[in-house]
């Protein structure tokens, strides 16, 4: 249980899946990604959430207008 909790809260921070990998002595990621890793709802929140606030990035991107050397 505590190799599944490591390897889910590695993911959760961000950490890159090889170092993860590494540190459980595991050398493919596979392994460490499809038996020791889980997403729990909360990351799974999370991560929908970013898809929103990338498509309102991409909404004020498409509302600039450039014009020559000014973008307004």
């Amino acid at each position: 249980m505590l190799r599944h909790t490591f390897a889910t809260r590695m993911r959760e921070a961000g950490a890159d899946i090889k170092a993860t990998a590494d540190i459980m002595g595991h050398t493919e990621v596979e392994l460490t990604l499809n038996t020791y890793t889980d997403a729990t709802d909360e990351f799974k929140k999370k991560e929908i959430a970013l898809i929103d606030l990338r498509g309102k990035n991409r909404l004020y991107e498409a509302k600039k207008v450039t014009t020559k050397n000014t973008t307004i």
